[in-house]
């Protein structure tokens, strides 16, 4: 992938972790072996925690997790951080940090495996958070399918299109290249990382099918849902629930915890409470 533009959305937790953890790793990386920064050469970390066919037939199957904390050169990390950094913050709030993270690592395992069946024979070693990267473009892409994004094609012309173009844009370009050879480039984890990815978003989009909107799925109809299904309003001269008001009170115990609620919004949600679960 090439690069957003600029995001507007604050870095969210879970981002902002994975991104620190990924920095780290690769400072460490250089710090233990300087030469090992060449994509040509692989470092102590990677020989370890890479992933590569050979340790796994012999049981190093943690590498299918660890491999995606790795990277092969700055330019590799800042493009897989950059990805991270322009979609993941929104993703995070959509689908709540616990599932973000789910989502990002399960789709760098499904990136890994994919890797292995069609290209980990090689003998080489991968590293890097593409697969899960794609995972997140893929997931975006079918919750947000008509979401406007403008990427700056070699760093220099902004073009935009929707998510859902520019992951079929992504998807054929990994797919021409792994047909070609992908010059050291991990193509195969790129399309299984992205097709688990959108998988997963699309199972999500099923699920939540009230809150799609001319722009895609909206964040708060989303969010809405995961709270929503657990409730179902009771019938009675109980004044309705309004939801809106739930979702607002369920943020704010989110951020700052239930003692911060008030007396009416504890009641809000003690109405909420006693309606039977779906």
């Amino acid at each position: 992938m090439q690069g957003f533009g600029l995001s507007q959305r604050p870095i969210s937790k879970v981002v902002k972790q994975l991104m620190l953890v990924s920095i780290g790793l690769f400072v460490l990386e250089v710090f233990l072996d300087p030469v090992a920064r060449h994509p040509e050469v692989v470092g102590p970390l990677a020989r370890r925690f890479g992933l590569s066919w050979g340790d796994i037939r012999h049981g190093m199957v943690w590498q299918l997790v660890t491999y995606m904390f790795l990277h092969g050169s700055v330019m590799h990390l800042f493009m897989n951080m950059f990805g991270l950094f322009m979609l993941g913050p929104e993703l995070e709030d959509a689908l709540g940090s616990r599932r973000f993270l789910k989502l990002f690592v399960g789709c760098g395992v499904f990136g890994g495996l994919g890797w292995l069946l069609l290209s980990g024979a090689s003998g080489a070693t991968c590293v890097g958070a593409s697969g899960a990267v794609f995972g997140i473009i893929g997931a975006f892409a079918a919750l947000f399918p008509n979401r406007k994004l403008t990427f700056l094609l070699f760093f220099v012309l902004p073009v935009t299109a929707s998510a859902r173009t520019l992951a079929i844009v992504f998807g054929v370009i990994s797919l021409m290249m792994l047909r070609v050879g992908g010059g050291g480039v991990a193509h195969a984890a790129h399309l299984a990382g992205g097709v688990a990815g959108y998988l997963y978003g699309q199972r999500l989009a099923g699920l939540a099918g009230y809150g799609q909107t001319a722009s895609g799925w909206s964040l708060s109809s989303l969010k809405a849902w995961y709270r929503r299904r657990r409730y179902t309003v009771v019938s009675g001269d109980e004044t309705p629930v309004n939801w809106a008001e739930v979702d607002q009170v369920l943020d704010k115990v989110g951020r700052h915890g239930i003692n911060s609620l008030s007396g009416p919004e504890k009641e809000l949600l003690d109405r909420a409470s006693k309606t039977a679960r779906h």
